[in-house]
Parts: structure tokens; C-alpha cells; sequence
């Protein structure tokens, strides 16, 4: 059996459903608008402490 390593996130629709940008959000959090951007296509995986401030926020 073969396992999906692939892990999904559903930070991009959380984001639009709070009305914020990509922009926004990574102001608010303290990193780039790239960083965000990379988290949702999957492309990035934060730091653990990047990863506890956009879910505070």
C-alpha cells in the first residue's frame, strides 16, 4: 500500500474567508507575503514558531 505523503493545508481558504491578503497576513505574522504564498502552494514548510503565529492570528 502506498502512502500520500503529501500534506495539505488549508491556510489560503482560511485567509479569504477572514477577508485578509497574502500581504495582510504575513504583516501581521512578521514574514514575507513569499513566505505565505509558499506555505499555501506547499512550496514552504515554517518554522514552528511561523507556524504558531499565523494560527494565533
Amino acid at each position: 500500500m502506498k502512502l500520500d505523503m503529501h500534506i495539505c493545508n488549508n491556510l489560503k481558504s482560511i485567509r479569504n474567508r477572514l477577508g485578509m491578503s497574502q500581504q495582510d497576513l504575513a504583516n501581521i505574522a512578521g514574514v514575507t507575503r513569499q513566505s505565505i504564498g509558499g506555505v499555501e502552494s506547499g512550496q514552504y514548510a515554517p518554522l514552528v514558531t511561523i507556524s504558531l503565529r499565523v494560527a494565533n492570528i
